[in-house]
C-alpha cells in the first residue's frame, strides 16, 4: 500500500467518531506482519523512534509504510498513529491532507528533517497531521485524532 493510500484509509477510521488506539489496531491487524506492545521495558521495533508509554502498540507492515505505532494520549486527548515511512513524498501526503505549513523547531532542536503540519477536517472536527521530511522525502507522519 502506498503512503497516500495508508493515510487516506487511516483518516477514514475517524468518520463518525474519533477512533481509539485499540480500534485502530483492530483495523490494521489483518495486514500486520508483527504486533508488539512496549511493555514495562518500553521495547519497540527498530523502525519506531520513540515510546510514549508501556501500552504503545507497534504494528509492522510490509509496504511504503514500514510500521505504525499506536497509543492513546495519557491525558485523554485522543489517539495517535505514528507512521514510519520507507517510501513516500510530501506531495503524496498533501494530496490527502491538503497544503502543509512549516512548524518552527524548538530552540536548539537539531536534526536534518523539517516538520510541516496540516489540519484536515473530518465531520467538522480537525485532525492534526505532522510530517517529518528531508527534501520532500517523508520519514514519519504523526496523526493525532485529538478529542
Amino acid at each position: 500500500m502506498t503512503l497516500a493510500e495508508e493515510l487516506r484509509n487511516l483518516l477514514a477510521q475517524a468518520e463518525g467518531k474519533w477512533p481509539t488506539a485499540t480500534e485502530l489496531r483492530t483495523y490494521l491487524e489483518p495486514r500486520a506482519k508483527a504486533i508488539a506492545v512496549a511493555g514495562e521495558k518500553l521495547e519497540h521495533p527498530a523502525w519506531a523512534n520513540s515510546v510514549s508509554g508501556r501500552h504503545d502498540m507497534f504494528l509492522t507492515l510490509d509496504d511504503d509504510v514500514t510500521g505504525i505505532q499506536l497509543y492513546d494520549d495519557s491525558r485523554g486527548w485522543g489517539a495517535y498513529a505514528v507512521l514510519a515511512v520507507a517510501n513516500g513524498t510530501l506531495d503524496e501526503v498533501e494530496s490527502i491532507v491538503g497544503e502543509t505549513s512549516w512548524v518552527p523547531r524548538n530552540p536548539g532542536g537539531g536534526g536534518a528533517h523539517d516538520t510541516v503540519a496540516a489540519y484536515p477536517k473530518i465531520d467538522d472536527r480537525t485532525v492534526r497531521v505532522f510530517v517529518h521530511h528531508l527534501a520532500r522525502r517523508v520519514s514519519r507522519v504523526i496523526v493525532h485524532f485529538e478529542t
